[in-house]
């Protein structure tokens, strides 16, 4: 009982409503197939809409979009003039010349109205886009004209400068004729000096062959001195750290490093401590590398020689590599 009160309360209020368009064959096959459609419905049909009903639905959706108060309501009627010629016009004009039926249905006319406004509003945009511009290059165009003011004023004002500067040049122009005169006798002087620079250079070039050939007798030296210093590392400094009591050509190479200060700050009467503790500064491998032979003074290099001329025999030949090996390597460098 439950069941069936439920059912015919259902039934009783329960309204369907179908809508369907009546273009083509899909409305009479889904009639013939269910024949309660048309037996058990209330059939309402809908034909087109008026002039007056498209015109207050154009005016109705066009409200949102700012318009032209004075053209508002040509557009409005344009709107529905245009839909009218569809479904009036052209649609019959198509079916009796192509025998094929065309539909405008208002979907449509709204559908034509969306695209109104969104083409309008894209317009709108594209021309707010170009008038930024062309503000813009009228903005330069002004710029540019009050810079071109600007610098004909100064152009003006650098004329008056340059006319005078014309006069000092022809005052110079009197200087330089009365100057030439005086450089032609110098010339003269000139001619007789060249003459004694060319001897002059025939000594200036003997003696640069002999300068060149010392510095390739001197380059083996180098060569040897940089390669010596490749083979130092930490463990060669390490050793040389090592002694309590150096040996005396040992020390004598130390001493000789810390007189040419390649750290800079090197304490030549420290003795064996100075040494130790320039040999301990985690540096002095990349200050030996690094070093400028080239700022080394006369007065370091005649102490040099003093140290080394003590023990001749010993720093001569490869002597020094049977006393230490890391030392050998800082007295060839």
């Amino acid at each position: 009982a439950m069941w069936a009160y439920a059912c015919n309360t259902i039934r009783d209020n329960l309204h369907l409503i179908l809508a369907m368009s009546p273009a083509g064959t899909l409305l009479r096959t889904r009639c013939r197939n269910f024949p309660g459609m048309v037996a058990g419905c209330t059939i309402d049909w809908f034909f087109s809409w008026p002039e007056q009903a498209l015109y207050a639905v154009s005016e109705a959706i066009l409200a949102q979009v700012q318009l032209p108060e004075e053209n508002q309501i040509g557009i409005n009627q344009t709107m529905s003039f245009v839909h009218l010629s569809v479904t009036q016009k052209f649609s019959p004009e198509f079916e009796a010349k192509f025998k094929r039926r065309n539909f405008a249905t208002p979907k449509n006319f709204l559908d034509f109205l969306a695209n109104y406004m969104k083409f309008l509003d894209h317009n709108r945009k594209n021309l707010d886009t170009m008038s930024s511009r062309l503000d813009g290059g009228l903005n330069k165009l002004i710029q540019a004209a009050e810079q071109v003011t600007e610098m004909s004023k100064e152009l003006e004002e650098k004329k008056v400068i340059v006319d005078a500067n014309a006069v000092k040049v022809q005052e110079l122009l009197e200087d330089i004729k009365q100057s030439t005169e005086k450089s032609t006798k110098r010339q003269e002087e000139a001619n007789s000096a060249a003459e004694q620079i060319e001897k002059d250079n025939v000594v200036i070039e003997r003696e640069s062959a002999d300068a060149e050939q010392a510095l390739k007798e001197a380059l083996p030296a180098l060569e040897a001195a940089e390669k010596a210093l490749e083979d130092l590392d930490k463990n060669a400094i390490t050793e040389i750290k090592s002694f309590a009591t150096p040996p005396p050509s040992v020390m004598t190479v130390c001493q000789c490093v810390q007189i040419l200060k390649p750290l800079g700050k090197e304490d030549e009467t420290g003795g064996w401590s100075g040494a130790k503790a320039m040999l301990s500064d985690v540096g002095i491998l990349q200050a030996l590398k690094g070093y400028n032979k080239d700022e080394m003074k006369e007065k370091q290099i005649k102490k040099i020689r003093e140290h080394l001329a003590k023990d001749k025999e010993t720093f001569e030949g490869e002597k020094m590599k049977s006393v230490s090996k890391a030392g050998d390597g800082l007295l060839q460098w």
